[in-house]
């Protein structure tokens, strides 16, 4: 499914990036995910919880864990136990 995310946050309002998107990675990662959804373009969306929880909703509901190691977002989503 989804071993690995590339993390980018839109920028709203004030200066914006001529694409719109900046890159984020450690700590600014870790505040832009936790606590809020990611709505992806093909109408499917991801939470992630603080704790460490995550759910991928494409119309069919999975669970997951995901965290920020150093400047990587990681998951793992069973079956499997791999982080990715």
């Amino acid at each position: 499914m989804l071993k690995s995310i590339l993390i980018f946050l839109a920028l709203t309002g004030g200066a914006r990036a001529e694409s719109g998107w900046v890159p984020l990675a450690g700590d600014a990662a870790l505040t832009a995910l936790s606590g809020h959804t990611l709505s992806y373009p093909a109408g499917a969306t991801q939470s992630f919880a603080p704790s460490g929880d995550t759910s991928y909703d494409s119309g069919h509901l999975q669970a997951g864990r995901w965290r920020i190691d150093g400047d990587r977002y990681c998951s793992v989503w069973p079956p499997s136990d791999q982080r990715a």
